[in-house]
This record gives structure tokens, C-alpha cells and sequence, in this order.
């Protein structure tokens, strides 16, 4: 059978007025239903279902923090019909030439978009809240806006970091066949000749990593899938595997964790970030960028000091310290 929440009680007739999770509402009576207990995210459940009402956001927001501190993530059930879905990743796809989807360089892609990405983004504008949004895409921009409100009180006390703001929201399509060649993520290396271009590249990504505490990726529209959370603590246990669904809202910890996010077939997300604030940040006075090679991997490094001085170098072969303590 179908599942969903009630919204509302009708005592004259003894029926609720039921929204399913494909955002469809009906009249349903009450002996014919039942309690549901969903499974958890990793089988292919969720966590938590978005709040129906204002009245019932603090509740929501609360319990979405005691999951993210206990287990570092949390999966929402969200209501979209299909309709809104279509209308959505029609209007994500846009006209001809109206929005440009690209792929983010090599070095930094796996930061923000996860390892072994293969869709193609685009950023939206930033969400004026005091205008109602357009279209559905913007709505379900809109959510995620909201969501990151809601979040703002509770963040320092529950999460340990201040809500200073939210990175502009990314579209993530899934890549068509006759995209692949144009849309080659390019490499830094490729850009050695414009030093300032892909220098600015790198100092963004500083910045977003040294601020970036929790993502959190809408997918609205798939066909299934796999998305992997990899834990940098092993106190948040080991790799953590969750079933790709349309409707479903992934909310974690992306200072904590690395993912993958690998939707089946023809997909739409939306993506943004809660950024703490800039701490201790220093210019970055120089990067060294050594170009790959067939048997290495190649390598950036960030000097966010000093400028390097000129002359003779010191190589330190040893080095020992004296501290005091038993």
C-alpha cells in the first residue's frame, strides 16, 4: 500500500486527510491505517520526515541535530509529487544555452561533488527569501534555505560550530552520453599558463574546507542508487552504504566524512553547505604546483605563511626536543 503522514483529522466523517510520500492527499478512514515504522537509511529508509507545519519545525530540527551528533548524518523523507519532480528537472535543464553545466577541476571536484563523481552542475542564484520562488526547482531551493535557518540556533550548542552562512546551491544532472566529451573535468595542470586563474581555484577550495562543517544534498529525482559516507573518525564506524531514492534529503557531517554520490539513470539534486565562520585564515602567499607524471600523481602545495625566502636551504637530517613532564 501507499505510505505517508496525517496531516489532518476529520471527526464528522472519521477520516484523515492523508499526504503520501509522492505528494499525493486523500481522505482515508481510519481503520484502514496502520502505524508505519520505517527502516532504518541504510535499508533503504529514513530518519526523519520533513515537518508538515511550522508548529512542528523546532521538534524536527532538534531531532535532526541529535542525529547528526550521534551518527554524523541524517536521511528526510520529503514530499514532492511527481509532477514537482518533473517540473523541477525541467526547469533545472532550462532552454537552450539558458544555463551552462560544467565539471569542476580534477584536484578539487572529490571535494566538493565526492569521490568518482560523474554529474555535470551548475550553480543557481541565490535565494532571495523574500521572494515566493518561481518554479519547483527554486522551492525545493528554497527548503534547503529553510532548513539551514532552522538549524542556526541550535547548531552551536547540539553540532559545535556557528551557522555563519550557505554556500550558493549547486544543480547536479546526471551526464548524458553526448556530454561526456565536453564535459571532461578539466585538470590544473592544464591551466599552467594561467596562473592566477587556477590559483584563485585553489584558494576558494582552502577557504570552503576549512569552513564547510555540514552538506546537504537534495535528491530530488533518480532511479535508484548508491550513496557511500566515508567517516574520517572510526567512532562514526566504517564506510556507510545508503540506497539513492527520489524524495529523500541527505543532511551530514561533510567536515567528518568523505561520500560518494552514484545515482542510477536520469537524475536531478540540489547540493549546498552550512560554512562555519573563517577561523585563524592566513593569505595564501604562494602555491607550488609539481605537474603529473605517467609514474606519480602529482601535487599541490599551499605555503598560507610567509613568502619563501631566497638563498641557501638548511636540510635537516635529525631532530630532537627536550620537554619537561614525566
Amino acid at each position: 500500500g501507499q505510505r505517508g503522514r496525517c496531516v489532518t483529522w476529520s471527526p464528522e466523517a472519521r477520516r484523515y486527510v492523508v499526504e503520501t510520500f509522492d505528494g499525493v492527499l486523500a481522505e482515508i478512514p481510519e481503520e484502514n491505517l496502520r502505524e508505519l515504522y520505517p527502516p532504518a537509511p541504510e535499508e533503504g529508509g529514513f530518519d526523519l520526515a520533513w515537518p508538515a507545519s511550522a508548529d512542528a519545525s523546532e521538534e524536527f530540527v532538534g531531532l535532526l541535530c541529535a542525529h547528526l551528533g550521534a551518527k554524523g548524518f541524517c536521511v528526510v523523507q520529503t514530499f514532492l509529487s511527481a509532477r514537482e519532480r518533473a517540473e523541477a528537472v525541467e526547469a533545472a535543464e532550462g532552454e537552450e544555452g539558458e544555463r551552462q553545466f560544467s565539471r569542476l577541476q580534477q584536484e578539487i571536484e572529490a571535494g566538493y561533488m565526492g569521490y568518482d563523481n560523474f554529474t555535470k552542475v551548475a550553480t543557481m542564484d541565490e535565494d532571495d527569501v523574500e521572494r515566493e520562488p518561481r518554479n519547483a526547482l527554486e522551492t525545493c531551493s528554497r527548503q534547503l534555505t529553510s532548513l539551514g535557518f532552522m538549524m542556526a540556533p541550535h547548531a552551536p550548542g547540539a553540532l559545535g560550530f556557528i551557522c555563519a552562512g550557505l554556500r550558493r546551491t549547486m544543480i547536479r544532472m546526471s551526464i548524458d552520453k553526448m556530454d561526456e566529451d565536453e564535459l571532461f573535468p578539466e585538470a590544473l595542470a592544464d591551466m599552467v599558463d594561467e596562473e592566477s586563474e587556477w590559483s584563485a581555484h585553489i584558494q576558494t577550495y582552502v577557504q570552503f574546507a576549512q569552513c564547510r562543517r555540514a552538506s546537504m544534498l537534495f535528491m530530488i529525482d533518480n532511479e535508484g542508487g548508491d550513496l557511500w559516507l566515508y567517516p574520517k573518525d572510526s567512532a562514526l564506524g566504517r564506510s556507510i552504504r545508503i540506497p539513492v531514492a527520489p524524495n529523500r534529503l541527505l543532511v551530514f557531517r561533510h567536515d567528518m566524512m568523505e561520500y560518494s554520490y552514484q545515482a542510477r539513470g536520469h537524475s536531478l539534486a540540489l547540493q549546498t553547505w552550512i560554512l562555519d565562520e573563517l577561523r585563524n585564515a592566513q593569505a595564501v602567499k604562494e602555491i607550488a604546483l609539481s605537474l603529473p607524471t605517467p609514474e606519480q600523481s602529482g601535487l599541490v602545495v599551499i605555503n598560507p605563511g610567509p613568502q619563501v625566502p631566497d638563498g641557501p636551504k638548511a636540510n635537516v637530517m635529525s631532530l630532537s626536543v627536550r620537554m619537561p613532564g614525566e
